[in-house]
């Protein structure tokens, strides 16, 4: 039997372990570039939807970590996070391999394909279970919460959710918001 790509989700319906683990790991980096948004945010003192539209004109993920290393390196007191903005870093190039590389099914296996790799290269193709993009995805929500953890235990950031940031002058609904932060957050450390 030759090999079939998988190119659409309904061509993995051989597979809906795949399909339901690649949605998966979707939404655990959605969640680790959000935790790389709010740190953004508290480095730069912006609030974190205009953040995000920064963050999302770096154009890949790498120029992305390098942005934010070059922040936690001007804003010291954010150094405990560069830690887990690194493992995260590390986790994107298996990212890589299933979000910009192919899936092939074939002799009763699913293969991922690397296109990074020269057509010879024996880590060119490899088995791929449905449970090892699920730990991928399951490790790159660990180190998202790891981050955020960290992230909010840092007297920087719980000054920057109190203080508000520039945008409270302008939009009632954020000064709002904040006001209802500043009732129920601890007072930040100094």
């Amino acid at each position: 039997m030759p090999a079939s790509m998988y190119q659409r989700l309904d061509n993995a319906q051989a597979s809906p372990k795949l399909a339901a683990a690649l949605g998966d790991m979707l939404l655990a980096w959605t969640a680790a570039e959000q935790a790389q948004i709010e740190a953004m945010a508290a480095m730069l003192n912006v609030a974190h939807n205009n953040c995000m539209r920064i963050y999302q004109k770096l154009p890949n993920f790498r120029s992305r970590t390098q942005m934010l290393k070059l922040l936690i390196e001007q804003n010291p007191e954010f150094e405990p996070i560069l830690t887990e903005v690194e493992a995260i870093s590390k986790l994107s190039k298996t990212r890589n391999r299933y979000v910009h590389g192919g899936f092939i099914e074939s002799k009763d296996e699913i293969r991922s394909v690397d296109y990074e790799k020269s057509s010879g290269h024996e880590r060119r193709s490899v088995s791929t279970k449905p449970s090892d993009i699920t730990n991928h995805a399951n490790a790159v929500r660990t180190r998202a919460e790891n981050l955020t953890g960290v992230l909010k235990s840092l007297g920087a950031y719980q000054r920057w959710i109190i203080n508000g940031f520039p945008e409270l002058e302008t939009n009632p609904n954020l000064r709002n918001a904040q006001q209802s932060i500043r009732k129920k957050s601890p007072k930040p450390r100094a």
